[in-house]
C-alpha cells in the first residue's frame, strides 16, 4: 500500500507517531481489522471486515454474537495494521481507534454503507446481522522500523 509514513514526532519507545490524517488513509486502505471489548471481565478481539464512514467505523455482526451483545454504548477499540516502505526499508504500522460502539439505525445510512460495504465474511453476520458503528473519541498511529 502507497502511503505517507514521513513522521516528525516520535513516542517515548522511539516508534514514530501518525497524524491523524495519516491513521485515516491507513484504515481507508484496508478492509479487514480487529475490535477489542470486555465481556464478562475478558478481553474479546475478533476480526471484522468494515468501512470508514469519515471518522466512523462501520462493520455488520451477525445477531447472537459476542460482539453484539457486548454492544449498547460500550467502549470499543479498533486495530489495523501492516507493512508499508520508506525507500526500501520495511516499515509496520498500526492504527488504533478508541470509541463508543452503537448500531447504524438510520436507514439511508444503511443504504449508503451497503453500496459500498465490504461484504462480511461470516455467514450469519451476512444473513441476518446487523451494521455496527464506532464513533471515534480517539485515532492514534505508530510506525515501527524493521530490524
Amino acid at each position: 500500500m502507497a502511503a505517507d509514513f514521513q513522521t516528525h514526532v516520535h513516542d517515548h519507545a522511539g516508534a514514530g507517531v501518525l497524524e491523524t490524517e495519516q491513521c485515516l488513509a491507513l484504515v481507508r486502505g484496508e478492509r479487514l481489522g480487529r475490535v477489542g471489548f470486555v465481556r464478562a471481565g475478558t478481553v474479546e478481539v475478533l476480526p471484522v471486515n468494515y468501512v470508514l464512514l469519515g471518522t466512523t467505523i462501520a462493520f455488520k455482526s451477525g445477531y447472537g454474537s459476542k460482539l453484539g451483545a457486548a454492544l449498547d454504548g460500550a467502549p470499543i477499540t479498533f486495530e489495523v495494521d501492516g507493512v508499508g516502505y520508506t525507500g526500501a526499508l520495511p516499515l509496520g504500522w498500526s492504527v488504533v481507534v478508541k470509541g463508543t460502539a452503537g448500531f447504524l439505525a438510520d436507514d439511508e445510512r444503511t443504504a449508503l454503507l451497503l453500496a459500498g460495504a465490504p461484504l462480511p465474511s461470516l455467514p450469519s453476520a451476512a444473513a441476518t446481522g446487523r451494521w455496527i458503528v464506532i464513533r471515534a473519541e480517539e485515532i492514534t498511529g505508530r510506525t515501527v522500523p524493521f530490524t
